[in-house]
């Protein structure tokens, strides 16, 4: 296993938590298939990561850490151990952030974590309409 793929792993809960934080808000949890979808968009989105340039796919898991470290100096645990609600607070305090790279980072996952999230929901209306 390389070492970009490895690093990629140990912060695969957190991109985890992050699709999970910003999809519920969007969307809420009411779809039956939402955790599986969670979890289906948690894979492409790590996928997307370890396959960037290493230039951009290293600082994007160093942001991803960081955000998660973040969570122990507010709520004194990590934010992919947070309730749904303190991770969405969380969210919101980095998008709302003065510092553009912060704000960056989170509407990345919030754009592309919803669009793969909506691409997993229509896969399974259009499987089930077929």
């Amino acid at each position: 296993m390389s070492l970009r793929k490895r690093v990629t792993q140990q912060v695969t809960p957190v991109v985890k938590s992050l699709i999970q934080s910003v999809v519920s808000e969007e969307l809420g949890t009411d779809h039956p298939d939402h955790a599986q979808h969670i979890d289906d968009t948690t894979t492409v989105m790590t996928e997307r990561i370890e396959m960037m340039p290493t230039f951009l796919s290293m600082p994007m898991v160093l942001m991803t850490a960081v955000f998660d470290a973040y969570g122990v100096t507010r709520k004194g645990k990590p934010f992919h151990r947070q309730t749904l609600e303190q991770q969405i607070q969380q969210v919101h305090q980095w998008k709302h952030s003065p510092i553009g790279s912060l704000r960056d980072f989170i509407d990345f996952y919030e754009k592309m974590g919803t669009f793969v999230y909506y691409c997993q929901l229509e896969n399974t209306e259009l499987g089930r309409h077929e």
